[in-house]
């Protein structure tokens, strides 16, 4: 929706190159001038794409906090004009920008009343198909930034912020004509070098502990679902029966039972891999009322994220999927309590890297770049390069690599460096 210009702030230019890493004006300018963005958001496992409003200024730099309206449409019917129930909680926070469903009353009316009560931006959640640029002709000036996402994302993001108030950062974006002046080969990249390193350093694993015991087990975040809740406690229950293999549940089927059904309401289920992909074991569970789903993979050792294409199919689950290993799996039930604690300590990509190398992939793969130097290779070149991949490694994951490299023929001649001591490589694996 594009407004003549004295009714927008927005000017829609298409630049021909983005500006250099060092061309700091340069960045902020384009910064100012970009209509669109991502909004990466802690712990969700994929970022959401919002439109700028006609309005306003550009998304405040680096994180802000989410606080999700109440009432949701935030207006007063009465006076029409905006309205927050909760609007103490805005200065709980250094900067707020409140999340507002579309409708009742004007675009306007809600963002001069977010920012007279301090909001450092609004944030409309469209209520019809796909997204636009908000209007607000009667209020382009507010010195707020104003924003909107789609009504599928917006109903994603809303099931998460139910839970509370959650910190998030916007990261403008550009297109150009032709990427020069910075390492791409996209032509649609965040502006800022800062702003770019918030996409790449997202991580989207963690551990599982055993609150009794301190026991840890890595998980990977599938990527759908929404975030996985930190730190608080749930008891994982295992999945009905089924009545025809007398075995448990793998989720395959849709439940029909209504005792089934209730014994799935509202828990958290903890369910084999196998038997179906993972988008239909997901619904059927979902369908049923699991509160959270817990994979256990069949490998007693590895893990790996899971994954729905194409995306717009996952931002459907308004609930937590993760994966753990098939030894965390049959370490759940029977009543035990686990939490969870996000880390950028468990390596997902080197979970990729050793899982492909125990499958002998190599075109079109992460381990494709280490080909004619890694894999495929001598095995003392493997050798020395498997070694030097679990330097720093720990726990499961370095077992399972340790496995995977005896399953190669790969046998180390001596320890040459002592890290290697530290963390348990012997002479001979």
């Amino acid at each position: 929706m594009e407004l003549p210009d004295r009714e927008s702030v927005l000017s829609f230019n298409t630049f021909s190159d983005f500006a250099s890493d060092s061309d700091i004006p340069g960045q902020l300018k384009q910064r100012e001038d970009s209509w669109w963005g991502r909004l990466f958001i802690d712990g969700f496992p994929v970022h959401l794409q919002y439109f700028r409003g006609h309005f306003g200024t550009a998304p405040p730099v680096g994180p802000v906090t989410l606080l999700l309206a109440d009432p949701i449409n935030m207006c007063d019917f009465v006076e029409s004009k905006g309205k927050l129930d909760n609007v103490g909680e805005i200065k709980n926070h250094e900067r707020t920008v409140v999340v507002a469903q579309r409708g009742n009353c004007t675009f306007g009316e809600k963002a001069l009343f977010a920012e007279e009560n301090g909001a450092a931006g609004i944030m409309y959640l469209n209520t019809e198909e796909g997204n636009m640029h908000p209007p607000a002709p009667d209020v382009r000036e507010l010195q707020l930034s104003s924003m909107m996402l789609n009504d599928i994302e917006g109903n994603y993001l809303m099931s998460a912020l139910k839970h509370g108030p959650i910190t998030a950062t916007f990261v403008p974006v550009a297109c150009v004509e032709e990427p020069k002046n910075i390492e791409t080969s996209s032509f649609c990249e965040p502006i800022v070098k800062e702003e770019r390193d918030v996409a790449s350093n997202q991580y989207y694993g963690g551990y599982m502990i055993d609150k009794k015991s301190g026991e840890k087990f890595e998980y990977a975040q599938a990527n759908y679902g929404t975030p996985i809740r930190q730190g608080v406690d749930v008891v994982p229950k295992l999945p009905p029966l089924n009545t025809t293999t007398n075995l448990l549940s793998t989720g395959c089927e849709p439940f029909t039972n209504l005792e089934d059904v209730a014994a799935i309401n509202g828990e958290t289920i903890v369910v084999e891999r196998g038997g179906c992909d993972f988008y239909n074991k997901t619904v059927n569970f979902r369908n049923a009322g699991a509160e959270m789903i817990i994979v256990g993979n069949t490998d007693e050792l590895s893990i790996m994220r899971m994954g729905i294409s194409p995306r717009w199919k996952g931002l459907d689950f308004h609930l937590p999927v993760l994966l753990v290993n098939g030894k965390a799996r049959k370490s759940l039930g029977e009543g035990k309590a686990v939490y969870f604690e996000r880390s950028e300590k468990v390596d997902l990509e080197a979970w990729v890297l050793i899982n492909e190398l125990k499958d002998g992939k190599v075109e079109g793969t992460s381990i494709e770049k280490y080909k004619g130097r890694f894999w495929p290779a001598s095995k003392k070149y493997l050798a020395k390069k498997t070694r030097e991949f679990l330097v720093g490694k720990s726990g499961d994951l370095l077992a399972f690599s340790i496995a995977v490299a005896k399953e190669k023929g790969i046998v180390y001649e001596k320890v040459e460096n002592e890290n290697d001591k530290e963390n348990g490589v012997e002479e001979e694996l």
